[in-house]
């Protein structure tokens, strides 16, 4: 997924949502770091809990809570985390997957043969995350999921559903297109994703990529493929502008 599209927000109230209204559920959600896990639990279900109307907090009151966890008087739990656990998770959310793989490979294999085991076969996953290269636990997952949608694959009750989000779905990612210059090796780039997604990518969003591209990513193109893909394969791709090969 491109980057500030509100999904771990999206799924934090889902998960809230799930703790709420069902008795007896473990809901844990898994962040690459320990900042990124408060920040996680605090704004997001904290402050979504807490600005419910009281009418409703009355109804399902908090029985516990800690700095990481919210225990529900229906035996339901939701604790956000940076590491790996046991337990059985009801629903369970990774978020940044790709860079708990790259940074911390270690972190990424408990994940996998620990708390994904765990779940349940009616349980829920979310695993959601930026690219982070061509290697580690996301890819592999992300890739195969990718293959099994393109195959048109039915999927068992254990598969993953392969979801991505361009920077282009986002309708917030455009600006006024006036003094932006876009060459025509750009706009035949812009026209090749409208080919290949069946989109349509409008000037303003031309624009607004340009410009993001040129202010924070002209050195590094790669990392602008990466956090703002046009498309699934992009997002892994890394760029050969300034590259020479030579036959051994």
């Amino acid at each position: 997924k491109a980057r500030q599209m509100g999904f771990s927000t999206l799924i934090e109230i889902m998960a809230l949502d799930h703790a709420l209204f069902n008795t007896d559920q473990e809901v844990v959600v898994i962040a690459h770091t320990k900042e990124a896990a408060t920040k996680l639990y605090r704004k997001k279900v904290c402050f979504a809990y807490d600005n419910m109307p009281k009418a409703i907090r009355m109804c399902f009151p908090v029985k516990e809570r800690t700095q990481t966890q919210l225990v529900f008087a229906n035996g339901s739990s939701i604790e956000v985390t940076s590491s790996a656990r046991g337990g059985t998770p009801h629903f369970l959310h990774i978020s940044e997957m790709g860079k708990i793989a790259a940074k911390y490979p270690d972190k990424a294999i408990e994940i996998t043969t620990g708390s994904l085991q765990g779940v349940p076969k009616n349980g829920l996953v979310f695993i959601e995350s930026t690219a982070e290269g061509k290697a580690g636990a996301f890819y592999d997952m992300s890739r195969r999921a990718q293959g099994q949608k393109e195959a048109k694959v039915e999927l068992k009750p254990t598969d993953y559903r392969f979801h991505f989000f361009a920077w282009w779905s986002d309708l917030g990612y455009r600006i006024d297109p006036k003094g932006i210059r876009i060459s025509a090796k750009e706009h035949q780039y812009f026209d090749q994703i409208e080919v290949d997604m069946d989109c349509v990518i409008h000037l303003d969003q031309r624009a607004w990529y340009i410009n993001k591209r040129d202010n924070d990513f002209s050195s590094t193109p790669d990392l602008m493929w990466r956090e703002y893909p046009s498309t699934p394969d992009e997002c892994w791709q890394a760029s050969n502008e300034g590259k020479y090969y030579a036959v051994a």
